[in-house]
């Protein structure tokens, strides 16, 4: 039976919650997709975007945390307007 993952990312400052979340069978599935949203957010993001570490955050459908996953770019910036966007992306994988 299929569970319920949110993927939530974090910045240091702010959080996007993910209020949808995506279908897996297991955590494993959950994380496959996780990694899928990160590898298209780090392509994403750009140097007009808050330096500091950006961290997808994966939440079963009981809001207990199942894994923190980082983003990884060399130079990254993020600030409140670019955040709001990142929820486009993780949208677009759905």
């Amino acid at each position: 039976m299929s569970k319920r993952f949110f993927f939530d990312v974090e910045n240091g400052q702010e959080t996007i919650w993910d209020e949808e979340g995506v279908r897996a069978d297991t955590l494993e599935q959950a994380l496959v997709d996780a990694r899928s949203v990160i590898r298209d957010m780090a392509g994403e993001l750009t140097d007009d975007v808050l330096s500091g570490e950006l961290m997808l955050v994966v939440r079963d459908e009981a809001g207990s945390l199942v894994a923190h996953l980082p983003i990884e770019k060399s130079q990254h910036r993020f600030s409140s307007s670019k955040f709001g966007n990142v929820q486009k992306l993780i949208r677009s994988h759905r």
